[in-house]
C-alpha cells in the first residue's frame, strides 16, 4: 500500500476514533455484496457505520488508547478480515445501539458475521459482553423500569394510609350511626349506666 494512502488512512481513523470512543469489531467474511450492503444498511440505521481498515493500521492508531494490559485483547481482535463498527457519536447509547443492530442483523441472518470483541469507556469487551451490551434496554425503557420501582412501594405506602384512613372513617361513621341509635347517648367513656 502506498505510503500516502497509509499516512490518510491512519489519520482517517484517529478522527474517528477518538480515545475514549467505543466500537464493536466483527468478522464480516463470507459476506457476498448484498449481505454486505444490507449488513451496513442496517448499522447505518442505528447510527452507526461500518469501517474496514487494514489491520495493521487499526492496531496502530487503537495501540496508541490502550494500555498495556489490553494489548493482546487488541490484537487478537485484528487478527483475519475485521470491521469497526463506529457510532456516529462517541456515547456509550451509541456504541450499545451499534451492538444492537449488528446482534439483530445476525438473528435474522443465521449468524453471518461474528462478533470479535470491541471497546466502551475505554474497557476491552469480550464477544460475550457485545452481545450483552446488545441485549440491554434502551435508555428509555431503564428509566421507565426506574420509574416503576419507585412507584411501587410509593403505591403500597399511600394504600395502606388508604386503607387505615378507611377504617377510621368506618369506625367514625358506626359510631355516628349508634350515637343516633341510641337518642343521643352519652359520649364515649362517661360511664352512663343504668
Amino acid at each position: 500500500m502506498a505510503r500516502k494512502l497509509k499516512e490518510y488512512l491512519t489519520e482517517d481513523l484517529r478522527r474517528k476514533l477518538p480515545v475514549d470512543s467505543g466500537f464493536v469489531a466483527v468478522d464480516y467474511k463470507g459476506l457476498n455484496a448484498e449481505e454486505t450492503l444490507d449488513f451496513r444498511q442496517r448499522v447505518r440505521e442505528a447510527g452507526a457505520d461500518m469501517h474496514v481498515v487494514p489491520n495493521r493500521i487499526a492496531l496502530r492508531v487503537l495501540g496508541e488508547s490502550f494500555e498495556n494490559g489490553d494489548a493482546e485483547a487488541l490484537r487478537a481482535l485484528f487478527r483475519g478480515p475485521t470491521a469497526l463498527v463506529l457510532g456516529e457519536d462517541d456515547s456509550i447509547e451509541a456504541t450499545i445501539a451499534a451492538a444492537r443492530a449488528i446482534v439483530e442483523w445476525r438473528k435474522k441472518n443465521a449468524d453471518k458475521v461474528s462478533v470479535k470483541g470491541g471497546r466502551l469507556s475505554g474497557k476491552m469487551l469480550d464477544t460475550a459482553s457485545v452481545i450483552g451490551l446488545a441485549n440491554l434496554p434502551d435508555q428509555k425503557t431503564l428509566l421507565s423500569q426506574a420509574v416503576g420501582v419507585v412507584q411501587a412501594p410509593l403505591r403500597n405506602v399511600v394504600s395502606v394510609v388508604a386503607q387505615a384512613l378507611a377504617k377510621v372513617a368506618y369506625a367514625a361513621r358506626a359510631y355516628a350511626e349508634k350515637l343516633e341509635a341510641g337518642g343521643g347517648a352519652a359520649a364515649p367513656g362517661s360511664g352512663d349506666s343504668e
